[in-house]
């Protein structure tokens, strides 16, 4: 096996296997079927990490986790004519009501009803995230539409209910899955269709007992090197924060549409390895916000636009909602220990790649997980050494 290979292997070990998946998209079907047998007028579709392919096994407090999977379940009533506490609990009174749904440690949350299920694949089970909503208002979507955000996506937006941890009174927020995924989806794409035919064969020839044929394998599945970079990156986050001791990790949602954006100004036919150091190099040069001028910084570096600092807030915007900034709580301890991960990840994902094997396998082990390395390259398997690799630059500076 290729060092310029193994990423990408292990990011398909870190993925949602062909058959969890298949056994989590008939659970949120049939809980369709069941709110719809109960009178609820609803649509569930899934969002996050489930609907952009880029569901990761989580790790925390130093074990791998079951995966999260997240549902919206997005009502037919009007917001008007509702209220965000009804919203909330009409989904989750049905929930209750169910024999079945009510034995899955089924639990309220701020904005979700969550519900456990028993361990599917060896120790890897999944929760489920059922969010519910309904679409926004009028005037919302206008807000949004005055702020530059296409139609495309604003048009998407949903609203959805907020439970306070001390008044324990409900209220609403705005959201934007589908339009996220619409936006995350347009730039994937070119990356996905070079490499689609070969992809969809592997799957099939990997799982040959669940596919008939490789028609049958469905598109969710499919993986872009956009997708294993971001996979990769919550990976060593995950790690990287949980040795630190530290919770305040930089969310999955900075991690996606940072990657993504990046992503725009590289060649599709980039590899994993590349686009991984291409991503970090590009973020790391962000660092300059912290002690440089923020004027002179955008002057200085005028196309490094997706992190902004004003002196006093850090942002990175939701593209397709102009309100929601994902680093509004961002310390200054935060951002310090954001590129020093960024650091972490060059030193065990990237430069370590021209190392002896002995120290190359213990930066995969440190980075990613010596479980996961283990399931991916075990120790007896001989690696080609290639030193200097991965220094062409299929990107433009």
């Amino acid at each position: 096996m290729k060092r310029t290979n193994i990423l990408e292997e292990i990011s398909r070990t870190l993925d949602i296997s062909p058959t969890m998946y298949k056994n989590a998209s008939e659970k949120y079907q049939a809980m369709s079927r069941y709110l719809l047998s109960e009178g609820i007028e609803c649509e569930i579709y899934p969002h996050g990490s489930f609907a952009l392919g880029t569901i990761t096994r989580p790790f925390e407090n130093g074990n791998d986790c079951d995966y999260d999977i997240d549902m919206v379940c997005e009502l037919t009533a009007d917001k008007e004519k509702t209220s965000a506490r009804q919203t909330k609990w009409v989904v989750g009174s049905a929930l209750q009501r169910s024999e079945l749904y009510s034995s899955k440690n089924l639990k309220e949350w701020d904005r979700c009803w969550t519900l456990s299920y028993a361990k599917q694949s060896g120790d890897i089970g999944f929760s489920m995230d059922i969010l519910p909503s309904v679409h926004e208002s009028r005037d919302k979507i206008d807000q949004e539409l005055k702020y530059g955000t296409s139609s495309t996506y604003a048009e998407k937006s949903i609203a959805i209910t907020n439970k306070h941890p001390i008044t324990k009174n409900y209220s609403w927020s705005q959201s934007n899955p589908r339009g996220y995924k619409m936006w995350f989806d347009s730039i994937n794409e070119p990356f996905l269709v070079l490499q689609r035919e070969l992809n969809r064969q592997q799957l099939f020839e990997r799982n040959r007992d669940i596919y008939n044929s490789v028609e049958d394998v469905p598109p969710m599945l499919e993986r872009s090197s956009l997708q294993r970079v971001i996979q990769l990156l919550k990976r060593h986050r995950d790690m990287f924060y949980s040795v630190a001791k530290r919770d305040n990790k930089p969310i999955s949602a900075i991690i996606t549409t940072l990657c993504a954006q990046i992503a725009q100004t590289a060649s599709p036919q980039i590899t994993v390895h590349d686009l991984l150091q291409y991503v970090v190099k590009t973020l790391g040069q962000y660092s300059g916000l912290s002690s440089e001028n923020h004027m002179l910084f955008e002057t200085n570096n005028p196309t490094l636009t997706h992190i902004r600092n004003d002196g006093s807030k850090w942002t990175v915007r939701n593209p397709v909602n102009h309100n929601d900034n994902y680093t509004e709580n961002w310390t200054n301890e935060d951002v310090t220990f954001f590129f020093r991960w960024l650091e972490a990840v060059r030193a065990d994902l990237i430069d370590s790649i021209n190392e002896s094997e002995e120290t190359y396998f213990a930066s995969l082990d440190r980075g990613i997980g010596k479980n996961i390395r283990l399931s991916t390259i075990p120790n007896s398997v001989n690696i080609n050494f290639n030193p200097q690799v991965g220094q062409t630059k299929p990107w433009r500076e």
